[in-house]
């Protein structure tokens, strides 16, 4: 199933690490992500420079945006 989220400035999981995920950014760029079980602090993170990418199972992901502008992602979940 394919999900379509507007990222904010609050951390959103996109992966839960029960599967892998493929997303694609559609709209703004630069999204920045951090991997962890829990909602992360946005002081630690990785930032999307592409516009897509592949998250094996086994990792938790947490995206947002980091200003004002729009982001929309869209993923899709595989199976285990």
């Amino acid at each position: 199933m394919t999900t379509k989220l507007t990222l904010t400035s609050t951390p959103q999981q996109v992966s839960t690490g029960a599967n892998q995920v493929h997303l694609a950014v559609v709209r703004g760029q630069n999204p920045r992500y951090a991997i962890g079980a829990t909602q992360p602090s946005k002081d630690n993170y990785y930032e999307l420079k592409g516009y897509t990418i592949g998250i094996p199972a086994g990792f938790a992901v947490w995206m947002w945006a980091p200003t004002a502008e729009v982001i929309e992602i869209v993923y899709d979940e595989g199976t285990a």
